[in-house]
């Protein structure tokens, strides 16, 4: 796998940070502006090295929408944090069209919208909603009764 980044802002620090751990650096990094020292600056999806397999995104709809089209149609899987770009019909049939040409494949990381891996924790750990407003969320687990809440402070 060899990978590039759209973004370096503290989305994309933390993901990079993240890699780093795992032995994984990004090869460039697409940037409107000048990045942090040390980075592969490049403009745009064509300025990438030859041979980069997968573009990470994490500058936002803007971002996706700039450069995830032009990457799916190179034949770059695309792996986006921007799930609420997708609202825009018309950039989802975009990224559609240039993924089925180019035979990439968009991925779509729920880690941007805590809610969705909030959901997702609370359907494989039976967090129900409770009736007590202002409650505290408790886990219902073997020595716990059922009692669970799934409460937000107003």
């Amino acid at each position: 796998m060899r990978l590039a980044m759209i973004g370096a802002g503290s989305i994309g620090a933390w993901v990079a940070g993240a890699l780093a751990r795992d032995g994984i650096a990004p090869e460039a990094v697409i940037l409107r502006g000048a990045g942090p020292a040390g980075l592969h600056v490049v403009r745009s999806v064509a300025d990438l090295p030859p041979g980069i397999t997968h573009l990470v995104d994490c500058a936002g709809h803007s971002g996706l929408a700039a450069h995830g089209p032009l990457a799916l149609a190179a034949g770059i899987d695309v792996i986006s944090l921007s799930l609420g770009a997708l609202a825009d019909a018309g950039l989802a049939a975009e990224l559609a069209d240039a993924a089925r040409a180019g035979g990439a494949r968009l991925h779509l990381a729920s880690g941007a919208i805590g809610g969705l891996d909030a959901l997702r924790a609370a359907a494989a750990g039976a967090w129900t909603p409770c009736a007590t407003p202002g409650a505290s969320r408790r886990w219902a687990g073997p020595d716990r009764p059922p009692r669970r809440c799934w409460t937000w402070p107003a």
